[in-house]
């Protein structure tokens, strides 16, 4: 009698166990089940991720997308974002909603965005980013609108040259404002005058002026500079170039 007894607590006491494990991992299957639903973001190293300066970034960027993806087409919104040289700029990359940054230590970061996103990270350090709702993707550029100064001064052909790029999808009203400290004239061959023109959405326009001494002053300074305003819905943005006309 004592025999069976003992037994059935045996037998009671293992079953009594194994219903416990069952539910044990089940419950820590919902436990991990609404952590990987609830996290967007998987740390493949908890050190590179501590860091603020990435983790503002991601931040910033999630919500501002989110909050686009809801808004009209065209409607925009800067950030200023600050990037670490621990990012390897040359493999990070946006892929379609998902950013993927890669550390030169190795590890990674991969986050989920609310909506496509289109751009390159180019630029380490502090600088301004404009997110622009373009249909059914985000724009991620470091600026609207870009001067680049493709030549110096050229005093044999007194020719120097720049290039014009709108980022952006609105036309901009572009504005020069030409000042040297002598007597010199500016003209251009791209354009017919030098008053106010277009720049269309997503274009590209090259500009070449050609300086030339109006007279001969006892002293003549030679340089100046020349400014690009961008204008559009009562907003500008100006790229200033100082230009030294002793270069060749």
């Amino acid at each position: 009698m004592f025999s069976k007894n003992l037994n059935y607590k045996l037998n009671l006491s293992g079953q009594t166990t194994i219903e416990f494990m069952i539910l044990l991992s089940i419950g820590l299957s919902i436990i991990l089940l609404i952590y990987i639903v609830g996290f967007n973001q998987y740390f493949v190293s908890f050190d590179t991720y501590s860091n603020s300066k990435v983790n503002t970034f991601l931040t910033e960027l999630k919500e501002s997308t989110s909050i686009l993806s809801n808004l009209e087409n065209g409607s925009f919104k800067k950030i200023i974002i600050d990037i670490p040289q621990t990012v390897d700029l040359t493999k990070s990359y946006f892929d379609n909603n998902v950013i993927i940054l890669k550390f030169v230590d190795g590890s990674n970061i991969i986050t989920f965005l609310d909506y496509p996103i289109q751009g390159e990270l180019t630029n380490y350090g502090k600088q301004t980013i404009y997110l622009t709702k373009d249909g059914n993707k985000i724009l991620f550029n470091t600026s609207y609108f870009e001067v680049i100064q493709d030549t110096i001064f050229n005093q044999d052909s007194n020719e120097i040259q720049f290039s014009l790029n709108n980022n952006f999808n609105k036309k901009l009203k572009i504005y020069l404002d030409v000042n040297f400290e002598s007597n010199y004239l500016l003209s251009s061959s791209s354009l017919q005058s030098l008053d106010p023109f277009d720049l269309n959405e997503y274009s590209k326009k090259e500009l070449i002026f050609k300086i030339q001494k109006e007279s001969i002053l006892e002293n003549d300074l030679n340089f100046g500079t020349i400014s690009f305003i961008a204008e559009f819905d009562d907003k500008n943005l100006t790229k200033t170039f100082f230009i030294s006309l002793n270069s060749n």
